[in-house]
């Protein structure tokens, strides 16, 4: 009797072991799957965000990694700039993106960073990237009085033709899609700028601000959108209302 009420409770333990072993594996590959399905979902929502696709003149999305816990999937991103047939690293970005609520911001690299440094020769402040010491680009306002206008495309032409450089053209006026396709037409035409100052800000700009350096727009903080050689503008019919900029 003692024999075989030992052998019935080894296996009703064994029994309860394999249900609560079997129980725990079916909740955990639950719980995984369903947590890297909402991670992912926020990501995939996060990479649609229209502010990053048309946040930063000739600035885009590089490659990413991703490292995945249980309940958040840490995301570094890389930007880059399009020049010629180069891609230089712009800027780096880490963030931690929970199941649920914010998403934070680790680690962000230099690019955002400005070194401002007087050129004589250029009678301007020049702006540099922190993150890779490559130069900045500035737009100009029509609507505002400037002390100098620097004009450095004959600078640009005369550089070796083996150099690859960026370069930013601000007109005198708005312009619209129809009126810049005639004007450069498509050829080595990155990124155009949709100017979004409002009336009042211009306004303020013009009796506050006294300084070149203060009243131009860096093209880190410019909205616009990517000209696509093979379709050029095709995707944006409807915007040529818009005062644009090319860069």
């Amino acid at each position: 009797m003692q024999k075989a009420l030992k052998n019935t409770k080894r296996k009703q333990t064994i029994k309860y072991v394999f249900i609560a072993v079997l129980t725990t594996t079916i909740l955990l590959t639950i719980l995984f799957t369903g947590s890297r399905y909402i991670l992912n979902k926020r990501l995939e929502n996060q990479s649609s965000s229209i502010y990053e696709m048309i946040h930063g003149a000739n600035i885009s999305f590089g490659d990413s990694s991703r490292n995945y816990n249980l309940f958040s999937v840490t995301k570094e991103t890389t930007y880059r700039k399009s020049i010629g047939d180069r891609s230089i690293v712009w800027d780096k970005k880490t963030e931690k993106i929970p199941l649920f609520g914010r998403i934070d911001t680790i680690e962000r690299g230099s690019g955002m960073v400005e070194v401002n440094i007087f050129k004589e020769k250029e009678k301007r402040t020049v702006r540099y990237n922190d993150f890779n010491n490559e130069r900045k680009i500035d737009f100009y306002y029509p609507g505002l009085s400037y002390d100098f206008l620097p004009d450095e495309l004959d600078t640009a032409v005369g550089l070796d033709k083996n150099t690859l450089i960026e370069v930013a053209f601000s007109f005198d006026k708005p312009m619209t899609l129809a009126e810049l396709g005639k004007q450069l037409g498509y050829e080595n035409v990155n990124w155009l700028w949709v100017d979004t100052t409002t009336v009042a800000q211009m306004d303020r700009m013009t009796k506050e601000l006294d300084s070149d350096r203060l009243k131009t727009k860096g093209g880190g903080g410019a909205f616009g959108f990517e000209v696509i050689q093979e379709v050029p503008f095709l995707m944006k019919v409807g915007m040529d209302s818009y005062r644009l900029w090319n860069n």
